[in-house]
């Protein structure tokens, strides 16, 4: 058995949760055995970068000032920073620990250390905030030096005393004198009385006797430290006279309760402190945010210390006792040699080498090529670049579909833009909304364990991946007027058809002015006129529908002359009404 495979209790480790996925980063809290013998571990949740949103990924930037390391930073080093940065979350799983694949260091940064420090280490990562993945939040897991002039205390001038007063009993307060003249036998004597009195007063107060409705657990409550404390400062006011005290504290024949915090909380608030307890640790801040927050943190201080001492806390202690003894301390996980399902069979040559390369690296050759999602994805990495992109989460370089992602969208609307002057299309809605909708798409689930992403690979490659795998083309076809009227006089041509291929050049559009332009060459310019402003009246009446209209109905109205068609038919225009047709 070696080191590398014996894994324990506190390691940080790396857990695989599917095959084409990049490993998970845990801690192991408990090593559990199950009755059926296999070993389960209790783990505490890292998250990386791009398990994040957007928003959330700016704002540990602008916490941690991690997006500008340098002025002289390459972008590659940054890149590569940005791999080694973990996420706490104070989120648990429990995963079988045969899905361990190896062990990893993380630490806390301290603002001291360069961020460049963990690339020279292998399987390093750091940690600055706290992620929360059902509030989709961030905190500073520590406190942070406040820097600056708006932290600093303003100080005023001196102003020299001009009375001194060596007397400085004034300052203070004095609780006890222990020259009194009362005898250790007069106080307790004073102090059984006064738990008879708080006793005798638990029995009147309607909550406590639904809490302790026995006489045994009212003395018992009776007799913790709030009640001597209390019953010790009446007496120091009442100048060390017990008959006085006692007046004072069983005013009228009542007497005056003075109740503590185990009295104070109701049972349901020691639930949640016992449930933010199991999650925090000894964090009060904390568990005054989340669970409780009506309570000071002072309160939650002094009932922890009182819930230490009840029967509830012993209880639950011998049982975390016993439950410890079947506890695994240690496992040994032997290596894993199972073949990988991302693998790319077969290899394109016998060499190994590929014509599209390495995505990560310019590598060409590799002893075995991996697919990033689907094995027909034309997305793969050589070895070095899987291995590398299971650790950390990503490629090492900057991918290619990174580099060239923005001229290739350039070009789609420039390309569109160009085409859309001589056939209509509209260059605004050509394939990047839909390439966009795919990248939200691709956003991590709240739960990191099962998040739902085929293609495993950051949120910034997504979209392109998409659009690379996916060779269709989406678009939203506009059919501009020139078109609406080749559809009427170029029927045999079918126009209608040429929308599935928004991209080719129409060749029947010369034809269509060779046919045209003789017709309309003859109208006059008033009439040429008219029928402009007739059609442009008639195509505005319904934006959504984009009526249409029939040219040799306009122009039987303005103008009665013969003309031939481009099928060859020659055809007399008349006097017909004015018809409209409407595309759906």
């Amino acid at each position: 058995m070696t080191s590398n495979n014996m894994y324990r209790v506190g390691d940080f480790v790396y857990f695989e949760v599917a095959a084409a996925s990049p490993y998970h980063i845990r801690k192991i809290e408990e090593l559990n055995k199950t009755p059926t013998g296999a070993v389960e571990a209790k783990v505490v949740c890292f998250y990386r970068r791009r398990d994040l949103s957007p928003n959330l990924i700016q704002l540990a930037d602008k916490h941690q000032k991690l997006g500008t390391c340098g002025d002289d930073t390459q972008p590659d080093i940054l890149h590569q920073i940005h791999h080694r940065e973990l996420f706490l979350s104070r989120h648990l799983e429990t995963l079988p620990a045969t899905h361990i694949r190896g062990k990893c260091t993380v630490t806390l940064h301290t603002e001291t250390e360069p961020y460049h420090i963990y690339l020279t280490k292998d399987d390093t990562f750091f940690f600055q905030l706290v992620y929360d993945p059902l509030q989709k939040t961030l905190q500073a897991d520590q406190g942070s030096i406040r820097e600056g002039p708006q932290y600093q205390a303003e100080i005023e001038p001196y102003h020299p005393c001009l009375e001194y007063s060596a007397d400085e009993s004034i300052h203070e307060q004095l609780l006890w004198r222990p020259d009194n003249n009362l005898t250790p036998s007069d106080l307790d004597s004073y102090l059984l009385l006064i738990r008879s009195l708080a006793t005798l007063g638990r029995s009147f107060y309607p909550p406590h006797i639904l809490r302790q409705p026995n006489l045994t657990m009212s003395a018992a409550a009776a007799a913790r430290d709030t009640t001597h404390q209390f019953a010790l400062d009446t007496l120091h006011s009442a100048n060390y006279n017990i008959s006085q005290a006692l007046q004072m504290l069983a005013p009228r024949g009542q007497p005056i309760l003075k109740l503590d915090e185990m009295e104070q909380w109701s049972a349901s608030e020691g639930n949640l402190f016992e449930e933010a307890l199991e999650k925090y640790g000894k964090c009060f801040y904390e568990i005054q945010n989340d669970f409780l927050p009506w309570k000071y943190p002072k309160s939650l201080v002094e009932f922890y210390y009182m819930w230490k001492t009840t029967d509830h806390y012993v209880q639950q202690k011998r049982m975390k006792a016993i439950e410890a003894e079947h506890h695994l301390k240690q496992v040994y996980i032997p290596n894993y040699n199972k073949p990988n399902p991302a693998v790319l069979y077969p290899v394109t040559s016998d060499s190994g080498s590929s014509a599209s390369g390495c995505e990560g690296c310019p590598n060409l050759t590799s002893t075995m090529w991996y697919a990033l999602g689907p094995s027909h994805s034309p997305l793969k990495v050589c070895v070095d670049c899987w291995n590398y992109w299971k650790r950390y989460g990503d490629l090492k370089s900057t991918s290619l579909l990174d580099k060239v992602s923005e001229p290739i969208s350039s070009n789609l609307t420039s390309a569109s833009s160009s085409d859309s002057k001589t056939m209509g299309v509209s260059k605004t809605n050509i394939s990047i909304t839909e390439l966009q909708a795919r990248k939200n798409s691709s956003t991590v689930s709240t739960d990191h364990s099962t998040k739902s992403n085929d293609l495993g690979v950051n949120n910034s490659n997504a979209y392109m991946l998409a659009s690379k795998v996916r060779t269709s083309v989406s678009f939203h076809f506009v059919a501009s007027v020139t078109l609406r009227i080749a559809r009427r006089l170029c029927v045999t041509s079918n126009p209608r058809r040429r929308a599935r291929q928004p991209f080719k050049r129409l060749t029947f559009l010369t034809d269509f002015h060779n046919d045209t332009l003789p017709l309309l060459t003859k109208l006059t310019p008033a009439e040429s006129h008219k029928l402009t402003q007739r059609f442009r009246n008639i195509s505005s009446v319904n934006k959504c529908k984009s009526p249409g209209v029939s040219l040799h109905s306009l122009v039987s109205r303005l103008h009665k002359t013969k003309c031939r068609s481009s099928n060859g038919v020659e055809t007399v225009f008349t006097g017909e009404p004015l018809s409209m047709t409407t595309e759906k």
